[in-house]
């Protein structure tokens, strides 16, 4: 199977052919048809690995956006659950002794980071992906990305909690988590998201779909 040839060139144009294909929703159906998103997934989960990243960074940003492109048709979005690709999400969002950032630029490791959030968004549209994501620790992760410098970053993750919160054990989560800070109690993904409703450009549509969001993930 091309998607794992172990040419990383082959690997790559292949992954262009399927974002290219992901792009018209008549492909989207071919790719469900022939279970092809169930390989992108393996894929990804494969080729993303803290000692194979940064060989496949290109490989692994056109299978994202074909994952992107995919996730916007429900029935495409649980060729993509229960196989291990929200752990894998979670673990490149983590980053935990920077075993992933330290592979790549800051450059292509912030856009990683925002295709994975993006595709995030997507796929807790469904009630399986919303619990798939609680159970993966999405909402504890992504929070930090709530106060991100870039504007897409808490735009998708703000998204991605507006979806996520529809289900009690989340929002509990939401609600309930808390850090002690001087022998204050604060509770820190409340005040992060509250914070995002601080409109400071209402001429920036992103801004103001960040506070919608936020609105909605409060209700």
């Amino acid at each position: 199977n091309l998607i794992f040839d172990p040419v990383t060139k082959v690997r790559e144009s292949v992954g262009w052919l399927l974002y290219r294909l992901s792009m018209h929703k008549d492909g989207t159906k071919m790719m469900n048809k022939s279970n092809t998103i169930y390989k992108i997934v393996d894929a990804f989960i494969l080729y993303s690995t803290p000692t194979k990243i940064a060989e496949n960074i290109y490989y692994l940003l056109y299978l994202l956006e074909a994952m992107i492109n995919v996730s916007r048709y429900d029935y495409n979005i649980n060729h993509m659950l229960k196989k291990g690709l929200l752990k894998s999400f979670n673990e490149i969002l983590f980053d935990e002794n920077a075993q992933y950032s330290s592979a790549l630029s800051v450059g292509l490791y912030q856009q990683l980071r925002e295709l994975i959030l993006s595709t995030c968004k997507n796929v807790t549209l469904i009630v399986d992906g919303k619990v798939e994501a609680y159970k993966e620790n999405l909402i504890l992760t992504g929070a930090k990305f709530l106060s991100s410098e870039l504007i897409n970053e808490r735009l998708y993750v703000s998204s991605m909690f507006m979806s996520i919160s529809n289900i009690l054990d989340s929002k509990k989560q939401i609600c309930k988590f808390e850090t002690v800070v001087n022998n204050v109690v604060h509770y820190e993904i409340l005040e992060k998201i509250c914070a995002l409703l601080e409109v400071k450009n209402k001429d920036v549509k992103e801004i103001m779909d960040i506070k919608e969001n936020s609105i909605l993930c409060l209700r």
